[in-house]
């Protein structure tokens, strides 16, 4: 637009308003030019891409750029291939449904969705390993809240007063409690011990690789409390849920809903990152410090300083505390005080024929209280088509975790020795592995210990009031990819309401 001569300011050519929208004026032209915000995000794993992917959905002309320390994308989700198994480094699916919407919505939207294939109806299901045997999940227990009582009372894996303090769980008067309470507590109350060791803690200790005396089951497993809050028991408000859902008859988790790409959790890192064609994506670039300066946010990298108006941190807590310590130091504290576990899979390729005691299952569990060094094995071939050559199984092993942090520290030769032994006893395995691969992820897996919902609130609280400093990540409100993606799109959506003139 013109401007009068008597009504000019005196501004020198690229002066600008600070803020968000900012009025550029330029003598050359006569006119003010309006800047688009910047936006940085640090973090290239699922939750940064979401948020960048997000960022551009809402606001196109928006200028974006995404930070990534290493030199892909993806943080710990990745695939390999190698001669003829594809192999993930991490997460192999993620849940889709009513309850974890996001991800699937966000594949929907990237087009991307036709890319994703169901689990094998065949196999689905898990066991768990006791007493030297392997045990099936009884039918319709998910987690901790059974569904149906005949798989109860014929179950192999618990004995008759396991059975019978089990399918006491209705009778269970649920404590008004107002702070939050530890899996095991909860669990112990509503279930039995039995019940609990051999059932729910390794069946949720396989997700969150926790100590269930130290897991908060209203961060980790708020479902599960809200089922006694509404229906006064685990097993009714699963009945409920049942007539409501007829086929969701499930062992252990609710494989129906789980999907996963094609071509392997690495295919959904690059059609997303494919998507972000006005971001500015710079990898191999460590955010090192991000200060304020009245309305904008500086970071410094290796390659010097770069000014933003808004900033969405999705890496680890720990790393984010480190950014914002001189900044905002009581934040930096509470992220500091989230602990991580580490954890080591170790992928083995078997012979079907060598295999005399077949799975028969997506996998299986092993309750600490067994004794194994081991937390559970996930048979990729089973689950998933393509995952293996013809004849051949592709198992992976995990190891490590909060109740054995040791055991990461083994050396690979180790690990594999390990992992091969614990299989080839399990299953009755007579050979050497075919393949053999270990991937470990050190201080991977955020631990919601009791009283995470209230650091939450406080973390949420010390956050700037301008809304344009938000976090994201697995360690907030859930580890699962859909979790990840929606806190991604979430922080992004608080920025642009942040930045949006009202």
């Amino acid at each position: 637009m013109s401007i009068p001569s008597q009504l000019r300011p005196n501004f020198e050519p690229s002066s600008t308003y600070s803020g968000p929208l900012q009025l550029t004026y330029d003598k050359s032209v006569n006119s003010f030019q309006l800047n688009s915000p910047s936006v940085a995000v640090i973090g290239g794993g699922i939750s940064g891409l979401a948020a960048a992917h997000r960022l551009t959905e809402l606001e196109p002309s928006w200028s974006v750029t995404l930070f990534e320390s290493t030199q892909r994308l993806g943080g710990v989700i990745g695939t390999d291939r190698e001669d003829g198994f594809l192999i993930e480094r991490a997460a192999d699916n993620f849940l889709q449904g009513a309850t974890a919407p996001w991800a699937v919505s966000l594949c929907e939207r990237i087009g991307f969705k036709n890319q994703l294939i169901p689990t094998n109806e065949d196999l689905r299901g898990a066991k768990v390993y006791w007493n030297g045997k392997l045990h099936s999940v009884p039918a319709g227990f998910q987690l901790m809240a059974p569904s149906q009582l005949v798989p109860l009372l014929t179950t192999s894996l618990l004995s008759p007063l396991g059975k019978l303090r089990l399918i006491c769980e209705p009778l269970i008067r649920e404590a008004d409690v107002a702070e939050e309470r530890s899996l095991a507590s909860f669990a112990k109350r509503r279930l039995g011990r039995e019940a609990y060791e051999r059932l729910v803690e390794p069946l949720v200790a396989g997700i969150y690789t926790a100590d269930p005396e130290q897991l908060s089951v209203d961060a980790a497993l708020p479902q599960m409390v809200q089922l006694v809050r509404e229906h006064g028991s685990l097993y009714r408000g699963m009945r409920k849920r049942r007539e409501r859902q007829p086929k969701s008859i499930e062992r252990g988790a609710r494989y129906s809903l789980f999907v996963a790409p094609r071509d392997g959790m690495s295919s959904l890192v690059d059609a997303l990152s494919g998507q972000l064609k006005t971001t500015e994506i710079r990898c191999q670039t460590q955010v090192e410090q991000l200060r304020r300066e009245e309305d904008s946010w500086n970071l410094q990298t290796q390659e010097g300083r770069s000014k933003f108006d808004a900033v969405i941190v999705s890496t680890p807590n720990y790393v984010t505390a480190n950014l914002l310590h001189d900044e905002l130091p009581e934040l930096a504290q509470e992220l500091q005080a989230v602990e991580y576990a580490s954890s080591a899979v170790v992928c083995l390729a078997f012979e079907k024929r060598q295999i005399s005691r077949p799975l028969g299952a997506f996998g299986c569990v092993i309750p600490s209280a067994a004794g194994r060094p081991i937390l559970a094995i996930s048979c990729a071939s089973a689950k998933f088509p393509d995952r293996a050559p013809a004849g051949m199984e592709l198992f992976r092993v995990f190891l490590g975790g909060a109740l054995r942090p040791e055991i990461v520290d083994f050396s690979d030769a180790e690990l594999i020795a390990t992992a091969t032994s614990e299989l080839s006893e399990l299953l009755g395995i007579q050979s050497a592995p075919h393949l053999a691969r270990v991937v470990r992820w050190p201080r991977a897996m955020p631990q919601y210990a009791v009283g995470h919902l209230a650091r939450l609130k406080r973390i949420r609280s010390q956050l700037p009031a301008s809304g344009c400093l938000q976090l994201a990540g697995n360690s907030f409100s859930g580890v699962g990819i859909p979790q990840c993606v929606r806190e991604g799109e979430a922080a992004a959506e608080r920025i642009v309401a942040a930045l949006k003139p009202s």
